[in-house]
């Protein structure tokens, strides 16, 4: 599993949801550095965040869409879902 620089706390948090497996699912080492990368950059992402992962990692769409689900799961962990 790569390892990332842990320059704050939520990379660090970051880190240990990868090691452990986001959500209880083993992933790849690619869809789950996809997914920490996704998670950190989502913001400075110009058009499509799924070909944009596909392209810089080298996976499907299968797991560029994983990916991307976990990337959420981290970003958004501990925080309240606003009431609809």
């Amino acid at each position: 599993m790569p390892e990332f620089d842990a320059p704050n706390e939520a990379v660090k948090q970051a880190n240990a949801a990868l090691k452990e497996g986001i959500l209880g699912h083993s992933l790849g080492s690619s869809v789950a550095e996809a997914a920490l990368w996704l998670s950190l950059n989502a913001d400075t992402i110009k058009g499509n965040p799924l070909l944009e992962v596909m392209a810089r990692f080298h996976i499907s769409v299968l797991d560029a869409v994983e990916a991307s689900n976990h990337a959420h799961a981290l970003r958004y962990a501990g925080r309240a879902v606003p009431a609809s």
